[in-house]
């Protein structure tokens, strides 16, 4: 079964490629069982299927995406790491080097786990939302999604009732950032003051001062709970710092836009904040999303 790069699963074929081929007559009996030839025009290899300072692995013009021979980095063979070609004189002789390509397709789940996203609320893609379903809550979506590509608005603010999707929409857009490798953090606005109060006052001010400066913000269910004059001033602290340097930031709530305080709902209203009213039905009674 493929998967969704479209190579194989690494087989028994496979993990025999990790290792050293000392004699020609191992690639030989290799390439006639699998049924592969190296190219004769490869310039990497010049034809020998033979890659490496002594010649000892197999070249990508033979481990070609197959039921064989595949591997998901054809760069490092799957070992993660590089050896440079140097003289045994040299002080980084024999030293092992981390693969730059594997590095890069690993960024993306670097990005995701240190956004902070829940565990598990990684399955709640943009493809995973019934857009059949809930008419009133098209426009957010169309909003959310295109605010995770990275195109306007460069804030969004999803307001409306329970059960209609506003965490599904803002986890969505974590995700989507986290693939495009842009720095994100996801928090709810109850486990933000919880996390807070926990804090020491110089460790506050110091958390206080990254979700300012994070590049992109998702700040889920604002107003759950009863809040105090001092929790908005916080909410309020966090969107001045991100008002005027135009960071993009994405807020959800089940409060209508008169609940917020004049200050905060003067920043939400503000030509750079898109917002959107969701309506329908509840869909944890079964009858939405």
């Amino acid at each position: 079964m493929e998967d969704e790069k479209g190579l194989m699963p690494l087989g028994s074929e496979a993990k025999g490629l990790l290792t050293i081929f000392t004699r020609d007559a191992e690639l030989k009996q290799l390439l006639k069982r699998t049924g592969r030839q190296p190219r004769p025009d490869c310039p990497i290899c010049e034809g020998s299927g033979m890659v490496g300072r002594e010649r000892l692995f197999l070249c990508k013009c033979v481990a070609l995406p197959g039921p064989e021979l595949s591997f998901r980095c054809f760069t490092c063979h799957d070992r993660g790491f590089l050896r440079d070609e140097l003289d045994k004189e040299h002080p980084d002789f024999g030293k092992a080097i981390p693969c730059p390509e594997c590095a890069l397709k690993q960024q993306p789940e670097r990005t995701l786990a240190a956004s902070g996203l829940p565990e598990g609320a990684e399955r709640l893609g943009f493809s995973f939302w019934n857009r059949k379903s809930n008419p009133g809550c098209q426009g957010a979506f169309k909003a959310a999604l295109a605010f995770a590509e990275g195109k306007p608005p460069l804030w969004l603010c999803l307001l409306g009732p329970p059960g209609l999707g506003k965490t599904h929409l803002a986890c969505a857009a974590t995700c989507r950032l986290a693939e495009r490798n842009q720095a994100v953090r996801y928090i709810s606005a109850p486990h933000l003051l919880a996390h807070l109060g926990s804090l020491s006052f110089p460790e506050m001010s110091q958390e206080r001062e990254r979700l300012k400066k994070v590049e992109t913000l998702i700040l889920d269910d604002v107003g759950a709970g009863s809040l105090s004059a001092w929790n908005w001033g916080l909410f309020e602290e966090l969107l001045d710092g991100r008002y005027l340097p135009l960071r993009r930031t994405l807020i959800t709530s089940n409060l209508g836009l008169e609940a917020f305080p004049p200050r905060t709902r003067s920043r939400l209203t503000a030509i750079s904040c898109h917002i959107e009213m969701m309506e329908g039905l509840d869909f944890r009674q079964g009858k939405g999303l």
